[in-house]
């Protein structure tokens, strides 16, 4: 799963400490996907750091076109990130009207798991 297009893998990525983000980051490769691949480095950190400001991560066509995922951190009791769960759907089935309400239910979700475990 692509760190920097899968909306799963790129909340594992952020919520790791700021010398292991620069490390992978510059490690690895950042193929382009689709139009919308952050194939930018420094491009990719700051989405990494909007991500932990807002606790989930979207992913809007960046590994798959017509493909939509939104992803939450889960926690332990440690309040480290060790899993993300995700929302994924065909574009056209998952508007940006109705995001707000899935981000609600998958973060409220998250948090019960990450409660669950702790």
């Amino acid at each position: 799963m692509p760190f920097h297009s899968a909306a799963s893998a790129k909340v594992l990525l952020a919520y790791q400490s700021p010398d292991d983000i620069k490390r992978i980051i510059n490690e690895k490769s950042l193929p382009k996907y689709t139009s919308k691949t952050i194939i930018n480095p420094k491009k990719l950190e700051e989405h990494l750091s909007e991500i932990r400001h807002k606790g989930f991560s979207i992913c809007n066509e960046e590994l798959e076109e017509g493909i939509k995922a939104i992803s939450a951190p889960v926690k332990n009791i440690d309040r480290e990130t060790i899993a993300s769960i995700t929302i994924t759907g065909l574009s056209k089935k998952l508007p940006s009207s109705n995001i707000k309400k899935f981000i609600k239910i998958l973060v409220n979700s998250a948090q019960e798991l990450s409660g669950m475990l702790g």
